[in-house]
């Protein structure tokens, strides 16, 4: 299908993808309330958010943003050259 086709199958035949079968059903649940012909009959996105917190996971440390790698010497700071460091390991 071209994009003009799919604009046409979803808009005005109302036509959707298939939900995978191993999907939770609650985000499945979610989506088919999203694909409401009428949008008085779709969730709003405090409704949609609602549903979403149960299934949030808490961020573990080994999932935690790591903060970003030094880039160079700080201003002020002496500059230590690899050798520098690897003496200091060993």
């Amino acid at each position: 299908m071209n994009p003009m086709q799919v604009v046409g199958a979803v808009g005005f035949q109302h036509r959707r993808l298939d939900i995978p079968e191993n999907m939770d059903p609650a985000i499945a649940d979610i989506i088919t309330k999203c694909w409401q012909i009428d949008p008085n009959l779709r969730p709003s996105f405090a409704e949609i958010m609602a549903a979403l917190k149960p299934l949030q996971k808490p961020i573990t440390s080994s999932h935690a943003p790591k903060p970003p790698a030094a880039r160079g010497p700080v201003k002020g700071e002496p500059s230590r050259n690899l050798e520098d460091r690897t003496s200091e390991q060993g």
